[in-house]
């Protein structure tokens, strides 16, 4: 017999007919990798809205022109300017009559962008960590490690009253590309951190994390609330007082994975819903040991793809963490969303890779 068949057969119990080993494990380990391979939203569970929410249908039309590609986070001027960062690195101000205007580039992928009291703008950026942006275009690095520890991988911003900027570390272990693997393992090395920019000071505010996302500050800047997106929760960070560091969850079982989070004037929170519930990449993931042997196999992300657009799914809640409105375009007229912001009587909508800025009218069941 050949050193081929003897790797691929074996003896019946008469020692007569060969058999075929069997191939199962691999099979399944196989079907395992082609099913992560696709993107998350292919494979979809309903929504777990509380029975509380009321659901309103809405649609939005992009603003600020084609060539605006993935403006993931928002924020406003007193002049009603919006900016943002694209897929393409730029950081731009579109103002309230469309006009775009290019502020710089950062040479990353800009995600969080806040205006800020002294810096102008600061920069969440993916590849170089947290930025400053200058009025002319000026790009100065604040942070990109820790002591020894790499800081570069940056996600969401938030700044307080006296300049201190709050920004989120999804992954300490697992770099952007691989975002997959973060999710498939259920990754819990992300971390809250604070940046002031007066001492140059940086400092861990809660670790242990599962890919921390988007950030925003509630009670007066005394605490700050950050989504857990893989885990689909908000989760309450003490910043003041002798409990700072301290956190709970704040808001749990979403229908979704959160991205960004926006308070509003009532101190009402906006979260927007990336994707929806991903039924394979939650069932592998319970499944002790598994997600580690198949996640060599995962490829890592190419990181400025376009994503097919999804129905969208905004969910506010109050101060409390009730849900009040579960909002959802089943029209899939812009997305994946990103960051949902309440404006002047409009919605502004962020996302990780459509083009524009999504825009539309505030739906009366959210006035």
């Amino acid at each position: 017999m050949t050193a081929a068949t003897d790797a691929n057969t074996t003896m019946s119990a008469e020692g007569s007919e060969p058999r075929r080993r069997r191939s199962w494990p691999r099979v399944v380990l196989g079907v395992v990798v082609l099913v992560l391979m696709f993107p998350m939203w292919v494979f979809t569970a309903a929504s777990c809205a509380p029975d509380t929410a009321s659901l309103s249908d809405w649609s939005a039309a992009p603003i600020g022109g084609a060539d605006l590609i993935g403006p993931e986070n928002l924020d406003f001027d007193d002049n009603g300017c919006v900016y943002t960062g694209l897929l393409d690195g730029r950081v731009v101000r579109i103002d309230p009559d469309g006009a775009t205007h290019t502020i710089a580039n950062t040479g990353g992928r800009p995600l969080g962008v806040r205006l800020h009291p002294t810096l102008h703008l600061v920069v969440a950026d993916r590849d170089r960590g947290l930025l400053a942006v200058s009025a002319d275009g000026d790009v100065r690095v604040l942070v990109d490690t820790i002591g020894e520890q790499s800081c570069q991988y940056v996600n969401g911003l938030a700044v307080a009253f006296d300049g201190r900027i709050y920004f989120t570390q999804p992954s300490t272990r697992y770099p952007a590309p691989q975002i997959a693997v973060a999710a498939l393992t259920g990754d819990r090395t992300g971390r809250l951190l604070t940046h002031d920019p007066a001492t140059g000071e940086t400092r861990v505010v809660a670790d242990g994390l599962c890919f921390a996302n988007g950030v925003a500050l509630v009670d007066g800047g005394d605490a700050a609330l950050v989504s857990e997106t893989f885990a689909r929760r908000v989760t309450r960070v003490q910043l003041t007082g002798p409990d700072a560091g301290a956190h709970r969850v704040w808001a749990d079982d979403l229908p979704g994975y959160p991205d960004n989070i926006v308070v509003d004037e009532q101190q009402h929170v906006w979260l927007a819903i990336h994707t929806d519930r991903n039924a394979a990449l939650e069932t592998i993931s319970a499944m002790p040991g598994l997600p580690y042997v198949i996640a060599p196999f995962v490829p890592d992300a190419a990181g400025d793809e376009r994503q097919p657009r999804t129905p969208g799914r905004i969910v506010v809640l109050d101060a409390a963490g009730r849900v009040l409105h579960h909002l959802r375009d089943a029209s899939a007229s812009y997305g994946p969303i990103s960051t949902a912001a309440p404006h002047n009587g409009h919605v502004y909508l962020g996302s990780s890779s459509d083009a524009g800025v999504g825009r539309m009218n505030l739906p009366a069941a959210a006035k």
